[in-house]
């Protein structure tokens, strides 16, 4: 099935090689005549998000930002994953 080769095919990046990859979870539909995508992505800013397609691949890069901790505050849990993140899809056809 072609979708299921759009998803095993993705690569994933974190910023750093010793993180957990940061790696949000996408949905791909395909229509009549175009594909939809939607990805989770809390907490990211939409501006820091760059979406780009290439011929059958489609990148979708962004960056989770560590919020910035008053003096008089430090974190006791955090399962958050920061960092930035690349997800590329090969598409079964080209997209302009």
């Amino acid at each position: 099935d072609q979708l299921n080769q759009i998803f095993n095919s993705g690569t994933y990046t974190g910023s750093h090689s010793n993180e957990r990859l940061i790696s949000p979870p996408v949905e791909v539909v395909r229509t009549s005549d175009s594909y939809r995508v939607r990805i989770l992505l809390p907490g990211i800013n939409p501006d820091k998000v760059n979406i780009t397609v290439n011929h059958k691949t489609l990148t979708i890069e962004g960056e989770l930002v560590s919020p910035t901790l008053e003096d008089t505050e430090s974190t006791l849990l955090s399962e958050f994953r920061y960092g930035k993140f690349v997800k590329q899809l090969n598409l079964p056809e080209a997209v302009e």
